[in-house]
């Protein structure tokens, strides 16, 4: 029995290392394709300070109000950068949703033999726009609507239904979203049985995604720096905190549209074996 656990180990290893390198070969081979991480990452680099600073001065009067002054003594730098943080990080979970759904397009054409055209991916994307935005916005609910989606398996699978809901993420479902026409809980389905052919492959490369946001907690030196040097004293916690925050967010999408192309090559894989 040992051994035999090894040796499922050891090929799922090796089956991933398969897929990480095919899936960079695709990166390498269509500029098309490897663009998507680069475009990802400015794009949000770009509206970012821009929706941030809006949502800033909204919420900076807001907090300024009577009615929060008395019921909230919470200090007000403190609660602008709650408010700020809060709004970035649905923000960037959305331009990741768009940009991983984009790629997944892109990667799936090639991969069947087609040809590849410039941005092709976000042009999938717009005419589908309204299945695009509705997976997008329902993401942090993927636990609960896996259960839901998997409930002929209970109660006797309960173990299997809990962990395969409890790693769902957009790249899993991305394929299904962009190449198919199925509702809500039948796509979410879908994604699971196909992927669940190759749940440890998926289990590796989701992990290690994980430990690669994971390392972008580095960048938590980034605040305390500019602090240090930034020439207005009154401002410095505020711009280094911002700063921090705009370079992880330019990482995590760019990081997660990488991702969603490994995520794709193994889904077509074990789609079409």
């Amino acid at each position: 029995m040992l051994n035999r656990f090894r040796q499922t180990v050891f090929q799922s290893f090796h089956n991933t290392g398969r897929i990480v390198t095919k899936g960079l070969r695709t990166l390498k081979k269509d500029p098309q394709i490897a663009a998507y991480p680069y475009i990802a990452a400015i794009f949000i680099a770009t509206t970012l300070p821009i929706v941030n600073g809006l949502v800033f001065g909204l919420w900076n009067k807001l907090w300024h109000s009577t009615f929060f002054s008395v019921v909230d003594n919470t200090p007000q730098d403190f609660r602008i950068l709650l408010g700020v943080g809060s709004f970035s990080f649905f923000y960037t979970a959305l331009v990741t949703a768009y940009f991983s759904y984009a790629a997944s397009a892109a990667v799936l054409q090639k991969l069947e033999g087609r040809p590849t055209s410039f941005l092709y991916g976000l042009r999938v994307v717009l005419r589908r726009f309204g299945r695009v935005t509705k997976f997008a916005l329902v993401s942090i609910f993927f636990f609960p609507l896996g259960i839901i989606a998997q409930y002929r398996k209970l109660p006797k699978g309960i173990f299997g239904v809990i962990i395969s809901s409890f790693t769902l993420h957009t790249p899993q479902i991305a394929p299904e979203v962009v190449s198919g026409r199925s509702g809500l809980l039948l796509t979410i389905r879908n994604s699971i049985e196909i992927l669940g052919k190759v749940r440890y492959e998926g289990v590796i490369i989701r992990v290690a995604m994980i430990i690669a946001v994971l390392l972008l907690g580095l960048t938590v030196f980034l605040p305390p720096l500019i602090e240090k040097y930034w020439l207005d004293s009154e401002t410095a916690n505020l711009v280094g905190w911002l700063a921090g925050l705009l370079l992880g967010a330019t990482s995590y999408v760019a990081l997660k549209v990488v991702g969603t192309v490994f995520t794709t090559t193994l889904y077509y894989e074990a789609k079409n074996k």
